[in-house]
């Protein structure tokens, strides 16, 4: 049984990307963040590279089916089978392959169905080297390694399609703990600290989340422009949501912030202001509809309050609300996205 070298003595194994790739925004996002957990372990950090002739001896070959040029010549030579987890969603395979190009002798070959399925294997191998999910937010240090040498037995697997399709959390009730803290390390709920948190949940297997709300903006409030937070999140591969107060892309925020470019009306109420929520939620359609998502309907008051009606009432409000929803995702080209109904009277 073949051993092989990620890392030994202050040496490193290369990582190779297809920058051509669909999935290369995400992938390198995550191999430079896996090539910061092996310099954790063991004091020196992989150089991660496009250009195929940069690659030498041991490398490690990451990339989704369709997306890397070495892993599809891989494929139709036959030398790599993925018949496994081909048309499959979040699956993976990790293989040791021998001299899978001129030039290199052993090639790591970290192969997803998809850019997610990929994302889940690079991290598979960051918690076979010893480092934890919670390596940042618990502060769990990895222990010190002079090798990071592995059999084909311990790198060489195949996974599972998950059996749930969305997996996450939600950043609820976030003051004063988690607003403290955030506010102090990095100034507001913004790309640098999703950047993080979208980092916990892949490396936890998840694909999901509904931001911060009380105070925050996740579309709004990125440091280096608006919808940072978001599109940081669609390269990641986070779906993303917003809660169930806060419907069509639109943070519970959002109407306290700028309900006057709507009108002169500020009351979030439906059957008094249909004019300017429709126009509201039409925006937030419009921004946000090119990224992956998990789209909220229905509507509750004010700050996650009842709606002020009796129950006959707001049962008819509810179902002119949704029809004017559905409406609005179809005039956008989102009527088949995924949504969330969430009804309360």
């Amino acid at each position: 049984m073949k051993n092989v070298t990620i890392a030994v003595e202050g040496k490193a194994s290369t990582i190779y990307i297809d920058s051509k790739g669909k999935d290369y925004k995400g992938l390198k996002l995550v191999v430079d963040s896996f090539a910061e957990d092996v310099n954790l372990v063991i004091g020196v950090t992989p150089t991660v590279v496009t250009d195929i002739r940069e690659l030498k001896e041991t490398v490690v070959i990451a990339g989704s089916i369709g997306n890397n040029e070495i892993i599809d010549s891989l494929i139709t030579k036959r030398i790599l089978d993925v018949s496994s987890i081909k048309d499959k969603r979040e699956c993976y395979k990790i293989q040791v392959v021998e001299e899978p190009i001129e030039g290199i002798d052993t090639a790591i070959v970290v192969v997803g169905s998809d850019k997610r399925g990929t994302i889940y294997s690079i991290y598979r191998i960051s918690e076979l080297i010893g480092v934890s999910p919670w390596v940042y937010f618990a502060d769990v240090i990895p222990a010190k390694k002079s090798t990071l040498i592995f059999s084909e037995d311990e790198l060489n697997v195949t996974s599972k399609e998950p059996s749930v399709k969305y997996r996450g959390f939600f950043l609820n009730d976030e003051w004063p703990s988690l607003g403290s803290w955030v506010t102090n390390a990095f100034g507001d709920f913004n790309e640098e600290f999703y950047d993080k948190v979208f980092q916990l949940i892949l490396r936890l297997k998840g694909n999901f989340l509904w931001p911060a709300m009380w105070s925050a903006v996740f579309s709004e409030n990125g440091k280096s422009y608006p919808l940072a937070n978001a599109e940081l999140a669609d390269a990641y591969g986070i779906v993303m949501g917003t809660s169930h107060h806060e419907p069509m892309f639109r943070a519970g925020e959002e109407w306290k912030n700028i309900n006057g470019q709507y009108g002169t009306n500020p009351i979030w109420d439906f059957s008094s202001n249909v004019d300017a929520i429709t126009k509201f939620w039409e925006d937030g359609l419009k921004r946000n509809k090119g990224l992956e998502s998990l789209i909220t309907i229905g509507m509750r008051g004010e700050q996650d309050s009842a709606l002020k009606g009796s129950e006959e009432e707001n049962i008819e409000l509810l179902k002119d609300i949704i029809r004017t929803q559905k409406r609005l995702l179809k005039e956008q080209g989102l009527d088949e996205a995924p949504q969330v109904l969430y009804i309360r009277k």
